[in-house]
């Protein structure tokens, strides 16, 4: 059983895909720690014509997973879920490209801080260097929350320490 699952539920986005899978597939990590559960939320025939393909291109040993029906991406991630036993679960947007020491940093802090619930990773625009999400910050108690660093310029070292963040949304959830 790998130490980690990365969950990445899918329809009908090719291109961002494959690159997804490409640096999911080529982390600092080596590869015998974790894996990669793909959950197709379209049907069948999708899965033989546009993910079959993919896999086979990118690595046989990513598991696809055929869901019902189209649940969704937070169905899609319980269905991924439901069908793993891993100790650490990570939710993976399909068109999301992971940093190759993204994997090995984030189980890092998670393994140097044992209470930690749920980890956020910052998420810059693949197109230049500004902040797509980095976490959010309520605004009005129950009610508005506001993303933080949105649009912003990236600066690596503005987070070289982790934050702790009471409330969390992201793309990349551990």
């Amino acid at each position: 059983m790998p130490e980690l699952s990365i969950i990445v539920p899918t329809c009908s986005r090719q291109v961002p895909l494959e690159q997804c899978l490409r640096s999911l597939v080529h982390q600092s990590l080596s590869r015998e720690r974790y894996e990669i559960v793909l959950v197709n939320n379209g049907d069948k025939e999708h899965a033989r014509l546009f993910i079959a393909p993919i896999v086979q291109a990118v690595d046989p040993g990513i598991r696809v997973l055929q869901a019902p029906k189209n649940l969704g991406y937070a169905g899609g991630c319980r269905y991924g879920v439901d069908n793993t036993d891993s100790e650490y679960i990570i939710f993976h947007n399909d068109d999301a490209i992971a940093d190759p020491a993204w994997l090995a940093l984030a189980l890092s802090e998670f393994k140097k801080t044992p209470d930690l619930g749920a980890l956020v990773c910052r998420v810059v625009d693949a197109t230049g260097p500004r902040i797509q999400h980095e976490g959010v910050t309520q605004v009005v108690p129950n009610a508005l929350f506001w993303q933080t660093g949105w649009g912003e310029i990236d600066n690596p070292k503005r987070f070289e320490e982790p934050t702790v963040d009471l409330e969390f949304f992201g793309g990349c959830i551990w």
